[in-house]
């Protein structure tokens, strides 16, 4: 006679149906994915090598025609070596999990444990999802940072840049707010070297956006608004265009666990701050996709769409069953100039 734990040794809960299933629970944590800054790119290893180069642009002059063309002057071109983060998390399916699921005379076993096991699974991934948003969005800031706020990469100090800060005086009635965000896209629009930008975006901290919407010099502007939102009578939190720069307000957060049991909260955008970041470019931003810790998938990148991946084992005198899950993404920016940091 079959066990309950014999139905997890159904193919219905082989690693790869139980990866397949984790990656169609939708991603309520991911602003940054909506926006899709960082587009995801499979890779078979657990590093990427990042290749550089400062584009050389100038002039063309005019020759005769059947003359010689003019010899194309290559970039200095840099390395950097980046490996990829690994984030496994563990739970289980304990014995208390699965009792009473299945109804008085049902023959259906299979169906209510797959319930129990989609339940532990929406759980796990929303950990990861919000991990990766925390990623993503730390990348757009310069500083790739762990949960408990450790630096893993700075990316200023990887591709020898400086950090731009622009000071908007939003606490100064007669600052010019539209000189201060021309300085933003003049900046970006230097140090695009052989880059594409359609705009800007900025992810403003709730503070930074009300004091930004309500300054002398913006209030007009954001009153007759006249985008398909209207602000007199709508939310235009999420987009409100100003200088060729789309203003929204951010209030990404997540809670970390310490060690020690102790939790704090953390804003993914400070206080009394804003980052901008280019729209509508061609590869400065990247979310590169290791493959799992498995000897089965070793050497090979995960498929398309596959963020997260997932196995269950049995565990010891029968207690019920181990599930692990894990993900393994770098978001990256490879042109880390092209940030920067709003202070009101």
């Amino acid at each position: 006679m079959s066990t309950i734990l014999d139905i997890f040794r159904s193919p219905h809960f082989s690693a790869r149906a139980l990866t397949d299933a984790v990656n169609i629970v939708p991603n309520l944590y991911g602003r940054l994915g909506e926006l899709n800054v960082f587009p995801v790119r499979p890779v078979p290893t657990t590093y990427v090598t990042i290749e550089f180069k400062n584009g050389v642009l100038n002039l063309l002059p005019t020759r005769e025609r059947g003359s010689a063309g003019t010899q194309g002057v290559r970039g200095r071109r840099n390395k950097r070596v980046f490996d990829i983060p690994h984030i496994p998390h563990d739970d289980a399916l304990l014995a208390k999990d699965l009792q009473n699921r299945i109804a008085f005379g049902s023959n259906d076993v299979l169906t209510p444990m797959q319930d129990a096991m989609t339940e532990k699974l929406s759980d796990m991934t929303s950990k990861h999802f919000i991990t990766l948003e925390h990623l993503r969005i730390s990348a757009l800031k310069g500083q790739i940072v762990d949960a408990d706020g450790t630096v893993i990469y700075d990316l200023f100090d990887e591709f020898g840049v400086s950090q731009k800060i622009v000071d908007f005086g939003l606490d100064d009635v007669n600052t010019d707010v539209g000189t201060k965000a021309a300085e933003v896209t003049g900046y970006m629009e230097d140090n695009l070297l052989g880059e594409t930008m359609t705009g800007a975006r900025a992810l403003c901290a709730p503070d930074f956006f009300a004091d930004f919407i309500k300054h002398p010099s913006v209030k007009d502007a954001y009153k007759f608004y006249t985008s398909q939102q209207e602000p007199m009578r709508n939310d235009v939190r999420k987009g409100f265009r100003f200088k060729n720069i789309v203003w929204e307000e951010y209030r990404g957060s997540a809670t970390y666990l310490a060690g020690d049991g102790s939790t704090s909260t953390r804003k993914f955008i400070a206080p009394g701050s804003a980052q901008f970041y280019p729209e509508g470019t061609q590869q400065t931003f990247t979310t590169y996709i290791a493959p799992p810790d498995s000897v089965d998938e070793v050497n090979q990148a995960p498929k398309p769409g596959q963020l997260i991946y997932a196995k269950q084992e049995r565990m010891r005198f029968d207690k019920g069953i181990e599930v692990h899950t894990e993900s393994n993404p770098l978001p990256l920016c490879k042109r880390p100039a092209l940030l920067v940091k709003g202070v009101a």
